[in-house]
C-alpha cells in the first residue's frame, strides 16, 4: 500500500508530470507527496486538482521550489478547501505573487489571494502553511494578513521573505488580537517596520494570544519597534512570546510611528 510519493528533485516536467498524477487516485492509501524541484505547468496542475477532489486521505503536499505561480496555485486551492483533508502544504520559494501586477483584472486571482480564501473558511483544516521566498506583496500581503484573524486551525505559518511591508505588518498585528490557535510564525526579511512592529506585539499582548515564537530577522523595526518588542517580556513575563530581532535594523528614523 503505498503511503507515500516522494518524487523530489528529478527535474520532471509538464510533459511526464500529469500521467504520473493522474495514476494516484487509485492508490487509496496515499497521504504525503512529495513533487518539490520539478516544475508544475498548468498541465499538472489540473491533474494535481482533479487528484485532491478525489483522494480524501492526502493531508501532507509538499511542492517546494516546483516554479509554482499564481495561477497554478489557484486551480487547485479551491480544491483544498473544499476538501478539507489538507493539513501540511508546503509552496517555500516560488513565484506566488508574481502575477500581482494583473491583480487589478476583474478575473484575476493571484496566488496569495487564493490562500486566503482558504484560510479563512471556517473549516480549514491546514495546519502547518510554508510559504517563504514567494513574492507575496501588495493586495495579497494584505489579503493573507486579514486571513489570519479569521483562520482557527493553523500552528505554523512560515511568510518569510516575502514583502509584506508596513501594511502586511499592521495588518497582522490586528489580526493577532482574534487568533488563538496560532503558535508559530515567521516575518523574517519582510519591510516589517516601526510601525508595523509595535502593532505586532500590540496584538501580542491580547489576552487570547498562544503564539509562542515570533521571527522577526532583518526587518527594518527602528529603534520604536524594538522597544516595543523588548516591552513584551517586561510587561508579559514568562508567557511572552520569543521573538527574534536579531540583525533588524533599530536606529532607524520612524517618521510613520508617531504614538
Amino acid at each position: 500500500m503505498l503511503e507515500e510519493l516522494n518524487l523530489a528533485d528529478n527535474r520532471i516536467t509538464d510533459v511526464s508530470l500529469p500521467a504520473i498524477i493522474e495514476a494516484l487516485p487509485g492508490c487509496k492509501h496515499l497521504r504525503r507527496i512529495n513533487l518539490s524541484d520539478n516544475k508544475i505547468d498548468s498541465l499538472a496542475s489540473d491533474a494535481l486538482n482533479t487528484l485532491l477532489s478525489t483522494a480524501r486521505e492526502i493531508d501532507t503536499l509538499i511542492l517546494k521550489r516546483a516554479d509554482v505561480d499564481d495561477a497554478e496555485t489557484a486551480r487547485w486551492v479551491e480544491t483544498i478547501a473544499t476538501q478539507a483533508t489538507v493539513k501540511h502544504l508546503d509552496l517555500t520559494e516560488n513565484l506566488i505573487g508574481s502575477h500581482e501586477v494583473r491583480a487589478f483584472q476583474p478575473l484575476e486571482l493571484t496566488g496569495g489571494q487564493a490562500l486566503a480564501k482558504l484560510l479563512s473558511r471556517e473549516a480549514c483544516s491546514l495546519e502547518t502553511l510554508s510559504l517563504g521566498w514567494n513574492m507575496i506583496r501588495f493586495k495579497s500581503g494584505d489579503a493573507v494578513a486579514h486571513s489570519i484573524a479569521l483562520n482557527q486551525s493553523l500552528t505554523h505559518l512560515d511568510l518569510s521573505f516575502n514583502s509584506l511591508d508596513e501594511s502586511g505588518g499592521e495588518i497582522i498585528g490586528a489580526s493577532l488580537m482574534q487568533n488563538n490557535s496560532l503558535l508559530h510564525l515567521n516575518l523574517e526579511n519582510n519591510n516589517i517596520t516601526a510601525r508595523a512592529c509595535v502593532s505586532i506585539s500590540t496584538g501580542l499582548r491580547a489576552w487570547n494570544s498562544r503564539l509562542e515564537t515570533l521571527n522577526l530577522r532583518h526587518n527594518p523595526i527602528g529603534e520604536r519597534g524594538c522597544r516595543a518588542i523588548m516591552g513584551l517580556k517586561m510587561g508579559l513575563g514568562s508567557s511572552a512570546a520569543d521573538v527574534d530581532i536579531s540583525d533588524c535594523a533599530v536606529r532607524l528614523a520612524a517618521p510613520t510611528c508617531w504614538f
